[in-house]
């Protein structure tokens, strides 16, 4: 028996370690449920090593309710002053030690038991992917506003899951990424919006594979009011132009290009959903223009939380 226990040992540690890492502020809605549906990620064909959730200047509970879960798997870094996301980020690439680092957002939602499973298993099949994404779906909408924005991720997601069978940038979202670690130790992560964008563009432009991985499904909510989704949007039309500073121009024209199924898309989901459609295209109008006005304020990365964020997801 003494044996067998010793062989099993053996077996436990070669198994692929995977730790989850994220940056949080103010995320006291939400952290609690967040921890609870990463913990209860059934550990097939890997170990958890770690949950490293860095507080950038948290000034809620958040760091209390991290705390409360009375397990050496969940570790949080109680940072005094705020620098940012990819401040945040960049220190957890450089003190993770396992072999995956699971990227997450801290007012997300694992959908199942089998995330972590999922993306392991990706990276495991070919060795040639640096960098997975998962499946972001959001949650029912319940204002209004939510329903309207609920129709244009219908075609945002439909284009997306076509090209290249999801191995695209339309599918990487920061509310779900996973890397391989000897990609992301390399990684010098420069203080940009779209960090997300900016991993998967640096992951294909060195040569490596980018994996959307379908089964690994992550909830989250959509914006609850209008001021949030102007927020929202301007901040990604901002984002797209700064990557233009670090990258070829035509590679990232190529990169964002999209079907010309896309206006077939709309018009379908037009004549469906006349109202809501018009109204996200009228606001996409408009968050265009403010973009151009409101650059310099909005590169900052210190941006202020949506409505959204400070709900729980449920």
């Amino acid at each position: 028996m003494a044996g067998v226990s010793i062989i099993q040992k053996a077996m436990k540690r070669k198994l692929p370690t995977a730790t989850v890492g994220l940056a949080a502020y103010n995320e006291e809605a939400n952290i609690a449920n967040l921890i609870r549906s990463i913990l209860a990620q059934r550990e097939v064909g890997f170990r958890l090593k770690q949950i490293l959730i860095n507080s950038d200047g948290s000034s809620d509970d958040t760091v209390k309710i991290i705390k409360s879960f009375k397990t050496r798997k969940v570790k949080v870094i109680d940072n005094k002053v705020r620098r940012g996301q990819p401040f945040r980020m960049r220190q957890i690439y450089k003190i993770f030690n396992s072999d995956y680092l699971i990227q997450t957002d801290a007012d997300t939602l694992w959908g199942h038991e089998n995330v972590i499973k999922t993306l392991v298993a990706a990276f495991e099949s070919n060795e040639n992917v640096a960098m997975c994404g998962g499946n972001i779906i959001p949650i029912a909408p319940k204002s209004l506003i939510q329903k309207a924005i609920y129709s244009s991720t219908n075609v945002y997601r439909k284009f997306a899951d076509d090209i290249n069978e999801g191995n695209n940038i339309f599918t990487v979202h920061g509310l779900l990424m996973a890397f391989r670690k000897n990609y992301i130790k390399t990684m010098m992560l420069p203080d940009v919006i779209a960090n997300d964008k900016y991993l998967y563009l640096k992951c294909v432009s060195g040569g490596y594979e980018y994996k959307f991985v379908r089964d690994a499904i992550v909830y989250f909510e959509l914006p609850l009011t209008l001021k949030d989704q102007i927020k929202q949007n301007t901040r990604f039309k901002v984002a797209k132009k700064q990557l233009f500073f670090y990258f070829d121009k035509e590679f990232l024209l190529k990169e964002y290009e999209r079907p010309k199924t896309v206006f077939k898309l709309f018009i379908e989901e037009f004549i469906k959903h006349p109202i809501p459609v018009l109204y996200v295209f009228l606001v996409n109008r408009y968050c265009k223009i403010l973009a151009i006005f409101k650059e310099k304020k909005i590169s900052n990365i210190l941006w202020d939380k949506l409505e959204r964020t400070k709900v729980a997801v449920n």
